[in-house]
């Protein structure tokens, strides 16, 4: 936030590098100094606060330092801040260096005599904590860039922020109680899995055209939304949930269309809960954001769904904010939008513009959608889902959660003589599959009803099965005796369908000649390409015609390709049309550093400093049999146990001179045909292509190189 008045400097600053030593002796020099003294408990806490630092890890602490007091990071820092710890560090800011920070604290109790004095200590030890400030506690001196960021606040900020030191309780909170909200949220899960399930079907044998700018054409959207019985809202949340949980891609092809991936198959066997953690967290871990669908962008153009134009950087953090403010209400309460984007205002203020208001709202709404939430509370799935989002958990406690609250799913159903059947609760997954196939969802809810029609009996027959089939499965179903009117139904369509065959055919060859044609379909050289007779003077192939042309010159025929109308056409060659391909989409890994590359990055620092100046550390190492040769799938295998187990790891790794080279290493995270790892040969944290790998054995800890033998 900022406005007219600005707040203005009490003097002159001096700059922090070279802060008056009178107040005191033995003061940190400058913020690497500061960052020198700390122990390796506050180094990670500062990495941990401000990932950006780790990316890549700094060779050493002056360099963590000059990339800690960059412009942009330092934003992102404070953007952390509610409103009352950022007008705190506003005032301190007006202060010259050296900073006493008993005269911040009664500054604040001057402006505010309300204010307790420990909620500044700790913005003061905040800023501290996430090196913005350097030097002892009653003396500290602030980062130039970081005071002028916070220079450019409002006064009236700073007056009504520091008015309101802590979030006041929810006019308009309503507490509701725990199984209703329980039982809500799991209904709308289960009806959330059941549209993404029917839309991957619909896309299965209707896929949509992709636009050339690669998103989804608003009339495929409608289409969907219609068949689906939704309006398109949800429809384009359901389109870019199934879309980000790799469900549905674009094929890639010319003429692309968007059709269900492999994926998919795997995931429709799984149950209910375990489907829709999927989806759950493919929507809170994505940064589309499908709220934009039909939005006008910079040159007034409509956003698409699927289009790339919904990515946001902010996508993942809001969205996991909207929940954690759920979550620090009492449990079982809910709140308006209006109350929630107050809330969010205050605890970010310098994120407040309005399509973060709008993004709220969206969530909000989503979350409801999904099952995340029920009765505008954070149901007990949705606590599970925030509390581990990326579902690094060895027991999936979302899971559990949602399996509690969900029906007990049914294995039957009751069939009415208006040829529709009631099902009294979630069919099994299988069951359901195979009768969402026969029959139409007329209604969900409690129960669920199904409805028999011509065209939902069609699509069985489609699919292969005939009407000995379909009734042994309905006859199974049902508690019920088959109705007649169904029977007769299933009977009579039985002997209309397939009374017209169509089929895929690559070209035809005609001939008035049936002694000839009868030769060709004969010949040995004309076997591969599958041909069928349709017509005394007709025949197919599924081959290409320039396939079937040359195959037949090659036995000394003279064949002239035809067009459409008729006529005699110049052939010429063409390219196959490429294998639609299935891409998986990947999701952002929102759960910030682990904690292993906090440990390995903090001993690279330490390290950094250690040895700077040396040049080489090559010479100095002992000199032993490299580990014994491994292949890559136990090469991957003991990186991921070492992972797991905490262990250290000695590697033969292949240089790009094309010696191989011994490593020891404390591997941290596989990804992507790499692994990150603590190299204690060069004292930093890197990445070692596992292709490169020669062999690896574990060590033992004891037989690591101390600092002094590096």
């Amino acid at each position: 936030m900022s406005g007219a008045s600005k707040v203005v400097r009490m003097s002159k600053p001096t700059p922090p590098e070279t802060i008056s030593p009178e107040p005191t002796q033995g003061r940190p020099r400058s913020l690497a100094d500061d960052l020198r003294r700390r122990d390796d408990q506050a180094l990670t806490q500062l990495l941990r606060l401000r990932p950006d630092l780790l990316n890549p890890v700094p060779a050493d602490l002056r360099a963590l330092a000059a990339r800690a007091t960059g412009a942009p990071s330092m934003a992102r820092a404070l953007d952390h801040f509610d409103a009352f710890s950022l007008a705190v560090a506003c005032v301190a800011a007006q202060h010259d260096d050296p900073i006493v920070t008993d005269d911040v604290i009664a500054a604040v109790k001057e402006r505010e005599p309300h204010v307790d004095p420990d909620r500044s200590t700790r913005t003061l030890d905040q800023l501290h904590e996430l090196g913005l400030t350097w030097g002892l506690p009653a003396y500290i001196a602030m980062v130039r860039g970081c005071r002028d960021i916070l220079l450019a606040q409002s006064e009236e900020f700073i007056s009504s922020a520091l008015a309101q030191p802590e979030l006041a309780d929810p006019a308009d909170a309503v507490v509701r109680a725990p199984q209703q909200v329980a039982i809500s949220a799991a209904q709308n899960a289960l009806e959330s899995v059941r549209l993404i399930e029917a839309l991957c079907r619909l896309w299965t044998t209707q896929p949509p055209n992709g636009l050339r700018t690669g998103g989804l054409s608003a009339r495929d959207l409608a289409r969907t939304a219609d068949e689906l019985d939704v309006d398109p809202t949800t429809a384009a949340l359901l389109v870019e949930t199934a879309y980000n949980a790799g469900l549905i891609a674009n094929d890639g092809a010319a003429d692309s269309i968007f059709t269900t991936t492999t994926n998919f198959d795997e995931w429709e066997q799984g149950d209910t809960a375990t489907r829709w953690v999927t989806l759950a967290r493919a929507w809170l871990l994505t940064d589309r954001v499908a709220g934009l669908v039909g939005a006008r962008d910079s040159k007034d153009n409509k956003l698409a769904a699927l289009s790339p134009d919904l990515e946001r950087s902010y996508g993942i953090s809001l969205r996991l904010a909207v929940l954690q403010e759920l979550a620090s209400l009492a449990d079982h309460t809910s709140v308006s939008d209006a109350t929630l984007i107050a809330r969010l205002d205050w605890r970010r203020p310098r994120r407040v513009d309005p399509s973060k208001h709008a993004f709220i709202m969206w969530t909000t709404h989503e979350a409801a959608t999904l099952g995340v939430t029920g009765l505008g509370a954070l149901s007990p799935h949705g606590l599970q889902l925030i509390a581990d989002p990326a579902g690094t958990n060895d027991e999936d406690l979302v899971v559990s959660a949602l399996t509690v609250s969900l029906p007990q799913p049914v294995d039957h159903v009751i069939l009415q003589p208006d040829l529709t059947a009631i099902a009294p609760g979630p069919l099994l997954p299988e069951l359901a599959r195979e009768l969402s196939l026969l029959a139409d969802i007329e209604s969900t809810g409690g129960a669920t009803v199904f409805r028999f029609s011509e065209n939902s009996l069609r699509r069985g027959f489609d699919q292969g099965r005939d009407a000995a089939t379909i009734l042994d499965f309905i006859t199974n179903l049902s508690r019920t005796p088959v109705p007649q009117p169904l029977e007769y139904a299933i009977a009579d369509l039985a002997k209309r369908h397939g009374q017209l065959r169509i089929g895929n055919a690559a070209c035809y060859i005609r001939c008035e000649d049936n002694t000839l044609l009868d030769s060709v379909m004969a010949a040995s050289e004309t076997q591969s390409l599958m041909l069928r007779r349709i017509a005394p003077s007709v025949v197919v192939s599924s081959a290409s015609p320039t396939s079937v042309i040359d195959r037949l010159h090659a036995m000394g025929l003279t064949p002239t390709a035809e067009g459409p109308d008729g006529g005699v056409v110049i052939t010429r060659g063409t390219g196959r049309q490429p294998t639609a391909h299935r891409p998986m989409v990947r999701l952002r890994d929102e759960a910030g550093p682990n904690e292993r590359l906090l440990v390995a990055a903090v001993k690279a620092l330490r390290s950094g400093e250690d040895t700077e100046g040396r040049t080489s550390t090559e010479e100095v190492l002992p000199t032993r049999p490299l580990p014994p040769r491994t292949p890559p799938a136990k090469t991957v295998s003991i990186l991921r146990a070492a992972i797991d187990e905490g262990a250290a790891l000695r590697i033969g790794y292949a240089s790009s001179n094309g010696s191989t080279v011994e490593h020891m290493i404390d591997p941290v995270r596989v990804n992507a045909g790499q692994v990150t790892a603590y190299d204690h040969r060069g004292g930093d944290v890197r990445t070692f292509t596992i292709s490169r790998i020669a062999g690896v054995e574990v060590i033992d800890p004891g037989s690591l190189p101390t600092t002094e033998q590096v």
